[in-house]
């Protein structure tokens, strides 16, 4: 799930993003991962980090590839860079 701390975080690592010059979408609406897997296909989307409540506890996110479906878990303090470097 998605609770305040993982929201708080995400909405960090969006700044951050951002600030670098990374254009970067952020779900606020409650939906399911589903719509919220769709939203990011439809928005053409190269990556979503997907980071809810467990991932934050274990200092993980997964980094999904959009455009060909693969997956890697990121350590919290490599996130960043990773996505930089896979811009």
């Amino acid at each position: 799930g998605l609770g305040a701390a993982a929201r708080m975080a995400n909405l960090k690592l969006a700044g951050e993003l951002r600030n670098a010059g990374i254009p970067v979408m952020t779900e606020l609406e409650e939906r399911s991962f589903k719509a919220q897997m769709r939203s990011a296909n439809r928005s053409q989307a190269q990556f979503a980090v997907l980071r809810g409540d467990n991932e934050l506890a274990s200092g993980v996110a997964t980094v999904k590839n959009m455009s060909d479906g693969s997956q890697v878990e990121v350590k919290e303090d490599e996130l960043f860079d990773y996505i930089i470097k896979s811009f």
